[in-house]
């Protein structure tokens, strides 16, 4: 199997995804994530969509396109999605790793 693609030694993912229709956006979670998150996402940014950034959420690398960022936090992949512009995606995941860092 190929951590930096994503994949993991379990053979079972679980994905929630929590749906802002009024927001066009989307977030999804997923675990387990990869063993070494900063390596899948400089390997993501580098490999996958033209265009694609790595950002930093306060110190937690994050592969950004337009209309997407995703990064892990807390041992969950977590995928914003939505049809607005990479600043306001930006802001809300900035909440999420700020949030789950101040939750433990």
């Amino acid at each position: 199997m190929n951590e930096l693609r994503g994949e993991t030694k379990l053979d079972t993912a679980i994905t929630v995804a929590v749906t802002f229709p009024k927001q066009g956006m989307f977030i999804s979670y997923t675990a387990p994530a990869p063993a070494d998150p900063a390596t899948y996402i400089q390997h993501a940014v580098k490999e996958y969509q033209p265009g694609a950034q790595l950002i930093s959420l306060n110190g937690v690398p994050a592969w950004a396109e337009p209309g997407m960022i995703q990064f892990i936090v807390g041992g969950v992949t977590v995928q914003l999605d939505g049809q607005t512009d990479l600043p306001s995606l930006q802001a809300v995941a900035q909440s999420i790793v700020d949030r789950a860092s101040n939750s433990g």
